[in-house]
């Protein structure tokens, strides 16, 4: 019988508690590499930068060292996709004049929504924001490459019963579909009342 217990933690914890052989299995960007872990790709998340409408960003696709002019907000390294895009930006020489940081995706939302700058976030999962207006994507070039998951475990270690979890995992791993899609409040609702 295989018992679940799911942890939810940054990246960079789950990879330490992997190491210490704590825990079995961790799923997370690869953005990591480690000679005594396997890693196996499970899936692939789309992001886009995103701000509120009310944002003073101009609509028309913007140059990266334009976009580091703005407030950018980020995942730092602790988040596997922070340290994916970290890198990336390294790469391209972009250089944030101004950013801030959350490892909290609804976080990173929510202050996106709120309007207090842009953000790169995954587009399904803001999904029900971008239909209801409260965010809009901003178009850069280059746009933002994916970020592939992976499933890690202990080199060479495949007992059955991890190796049945990842099957699974692998079989239906899906980063397309909105979170949280009827939570979030429309506009048009607060409280269901009509504003």
């Amino acid at each position: 019988m295989i018992e679940l217990e799911p942890e939810v933690e940054t990246s960079q914890t789950l990879l330490q508690r992997l190491q210490q052989g704590r825990i079995d299995m961790i799923i997370v960007p690869d953005a990591f590499r480690d000679p005594r872990l396997d890693a196996i790709p499970v899936g692939q998340v789309t992001n886009a930068w995103m701000c509120s409408p009310s944002l003073t960003v101009p609509k028309r696709k913007l140059a990266l060292e334009e976009l580091a002019q703005l407030t950018v907000l980020t995942q730092d390294e602790r988040s596997g996709s922070g340290l994916v895009y970290r890198k990336w930006f390294d790469d391209q020489g972009v250089v944030f004049s101004r950013s801030f940081s959350s490892n909290s995706l609804i976080a990173l939302l929510g202050l996106t929504v709120s309007g207090l700058g842009i953000s790169y976030l995954p587009k399904a999962a803001a999904t029900p924001l971008l239909e209801s207006g409260q965010l809009r994507i901003v178009a850069t070039n280059p746009g933002l490459p994916p970020v592939t998951y992976v499933a890690m475990i202990q080199r060479g270690q495949m007992p059955a019963d991890v190796n049945a979890i990842l099957t699974n995992v692998r079989s239906c791993c899906d980063f397309s579909i909105p979170i949280y899609s009827d939570a979030w409040v429309s506009k048009k609702t607060r409280r269901g009342h009509q504003v």
